[in-house]
């Protein structure tokens, strides 16, 4: 069973603007976050965008006002039709204010927000997984949690969830609107390169790399290049994040002259669209371009688990120690007998952290290519170009996707009966990463000098048998 979450929603109406008119059509809809009616937690109460007279309730007139307003600059004297205090009003609160006409005004009060920006959502967990939605009541099937240490497992109501809410149509971010209908800012998040230790058998702490552990070898692996994290802003000390598949340039890893080996995102998809199902079993693979993929049941169309394009999803949380984590796998010390799923488990890490340390939790799926040989070649294992992890080498060669939770605190990897040997442990020491920084709210928190821990672990692997791989990737 995995164990790794966040909200929201829609309703709403489609409005056209042309030569100053607002035509509202009627059946028709637009995107509204599932957290509410135009409106998100968090910051200063802002009442009901579009109810300039304070009645209540927004009418066509106040409507009105906020068009001439918009068109000619100003408020117009509707200080409730600008939500965000910039000084105009702009088309995003223009239809907030349409939808509270339309739906009446939202609870709203202190603690919440205009919101930002909203593309809705996608079902989750059922037999539409991956269909766009405005609204819990069109999606089928589970859900799946958002937000907390059960992000993206299957779930059938919030109890499933610890510190998250359990969602049907649920928002992924990625496009320039996060999960929580926030603006998205790009990090680009650049790897300390990896020094291999003076004993060859480590990473010098501070530097990126991944270390393999096996029976009978262990191998240090340097790793360097960029990964771009693209963060929604901080509300109420957490922030959104999402890595996009084009995001992720990590350089080929030689290891000695024996091998080459390529790490690439890949848009993970799964039979519904979930990490794990409501009883913890991992959620078939159906990721396109890669061997190994298994076919959907009716009831669990297959669907993107990060949103469509992302590789990786999460969520940094200020002030906040962070998740630690494990990774441990049964490779059955039978020989011949197949060997376990894996189990994680993720705790709350202790000690106090400051105000701005940002404690991140993800979960980054990629797929780990490997070549015998060198890095160059001229067999069909390197593609047309003759080179390894280049777009054109063969799917083959390409790996698996591999979804696997990294953390700002402690991340450790053990693999049980490594090697047929029934009762050995192979467990190397945990790996530590390191906060990122966050500002003020409604800003996006800094990547200089974070570093993210993770490791996992392999059963059965050509060569190297069964491995436990711990990873960090330091940020300058």
């Amino acid at each position: 069973m995995r164990v790794l979450s966040w909200q929201r929603g829609l309703q709403g109406v489609t409005s056209v603007f042309a030569l100053g008119i607002l035509v509202l059509s009627p059946g028709t809809t637009r995107a509204q976050a599932v957290c509410g009616n135009g409106m998100r937690e968090g910051g200063e109460p802002v009442g009901c965008v579009g109810d300039c007279d304070g009645g209540g309730s927004v009418t066509v007139d106040e409507i009105v006002t906020m068009v001439n307003a918009a068109l000619t600059g100003g408020t117009g004297g509707c200080t409730a039709g600008d939500a965000d205090g910039s000084g105009s009003i702009t088309v995003d609160e223009i239809v907030t204010a349409v939808n509270n006409a339309l739906n009446g005004c939202p609870a709203g009060g202190a603690g919440t927000v205009a919101e930002d920006c909203d593309n809705g959502g996608l079902c989750v967990g059922g037999a539409n997984a991956g269909t766009a939605c405005t609204s819990e009541a069109q999606c089928m099937g589970d859900g799946a949690c958002f937000g907390g240490p059960s992000n993206l497992r299957g779930c059938l109501s919030d109890g499933n969830c610890p510190n998250g809410v359990c969602r049907k149509c649920r928002p992924y971010g990625g496009d320039g609107c996060s999960a929580t209908c926030t603006f998205e800012t790009n990090r680009t998040y650049t790897l300390v390169p990896g020094m291999i230790g003076a004993d060859q058998m480590s990473i010098d702490m501070g530097t990126s790399g991944a270390v393999v552990f096996g029976p009978f070898l262990t191998v240090p692996l340097a790793l360097s290049g960029t990964q771009v994290l693209t963060m929604g802003e901080t509300i109420n000390g957490q922030a959104p994040v999402v890595l996009k598949v084009d995001g992720v340039d990590l350089d080929r890893i030689p290891v000695a002259e024996i091998a080459c080996a390529c790490v690439r995102g890949a848009e993970a998809r799964t039979c519904g669209g979930t990490l794990f199902d409501v009883a913890g079993v991992q959620s078939a693979n159906c990721t396109p371009g890669f061997d190994d993929i298994e076919s959907c049941p009716t009831d669990k169309a297959c669907a993107p688990v990060h949103g469509p394009g992302n590789t990786g999803s999460g969520f940094i949380s200020c002030g906040h120690a962070g998740f630690d984590v494990d990774y441990t796998q049964d490779c059955n010390g039978t020989p011949g007998a197949p060997p376990f799923d894996p189990v994680i488990t993720v705790t709350e890490a202790t000690g106090t952290p400051a105000a701005d340390d940002g404690s991140g939790l993800f979960i980054l799926t990629s797929a780990i290519g490997t070549v015998v040989g060198r890095c160059t070649g001229t067999t069909a294992d390197y593609g047309p170009d003759r080179e390894f992890c280049t777009p054109d080498d063969p799917v083959s060669n390409r790996g698996a996707p591999n979804s696997i939770p990294f953390t700002t605190a402690t991340a450790a990897a053990t693999v049980l009966n490594p090697g047929n040997f029934e009762g050995d442990v192979l467990s190397p020491a945990p790996v530590s990463g390191s906060p990122f920084t966050c500002g003020a709210e409604g800003t996006s928190p800094t990547v200089s000098g974070a570093n993210i821990a993770g490791g996992f672990t392999s059963c059965d692997q050509p060569t190297v048998d069964d491995i436990a791989v711990p990873v960090n990737f330091a940020a300058q």
